[in-house]
């Protein structure tokens, strides 16, 4: 294994790292609105109070998933190739 292979690696296991850890209060809050949540207006205070940062962890899942896409020119034109 190269060093650039190692890196590579590193960082993808960081990206990905970071999605799961952060996306753990999606699920918490979508678990507080069935449990919590008596009426909808109580329902509605919950799912709003992560309304802000909703979508701010995918940038991790995003980010991840664009290190996984070939690096070079004939790695792409294979990936094509096998996807097509």
């Amino acid at each position: 294994m190269t060093i650039l292979q190692l890196i590579w690696f590193l960082l993808l296991a960081v990206l990905f790292s970071g999605f799961f850890f952060l996306d753990g209060f999606d699920y918490g809050v979508g678990m507080a609105v069935h449990t919590l949540a008596d009426n909808e207006g109580e329902r509605d205070q919950i799912i709003h109070s992560i309304g802000p940062v909703w979508d701010g962890n995918e940038v991790w899942l995003i980010t991840a998933g664009e290190q996984c896409l070939p690096r070079s020119r004939s790695g792409t034109h294979h990936f094509l190739a096998v996807t097509t």
